[in-house]
């Protein structure tokens, strides 16, 4: 992932669930609202959080629990910059209409 590329529609809502609160791998896909209806909902939840943590978006720590997942930085920014960019084009989509 470069700083330039908007995120996905499946990495925007799972760092949106992870700037909520932490998320932990041992819950189920269901906590993002874009996979609930995925029926590979689990494995794209962790090959996502994989990604987004090789991306320096996300990091891990181990605990008795399993793996809890937060926010990075860079990925505050990253997110901050994709919701302006998602409300930019909103704004001009509606100004487009008649």
């Amino acid at each position: 992932m470069e700083w330039y590329d908007t995120l996905g529609p499946v990495e925007f809502a799972v760092l949106e669930s992870v700037s909520r609160g932490a998320l932990r791998s041992c819950c189920t896909a269901e906590q993002v609202s874009f996979l609930r209806e995925q029926p590979a909902g689990e494995a794209i939840l962790h090959d996502v959080l994989r990604r987004c943590e090789r991306g320096g978006l996300l990091r891990s720590s181990r605990d008795t629990s399993g793996r809890r997942y937060e926010l990075t930085a860079a990925g505050r920014v990253r997110l901050r910059a994709d919701r302006r960019f998602r409300a930019a084009l909103v704004r001009l989509l509606a100004r487009s209409r008649f």
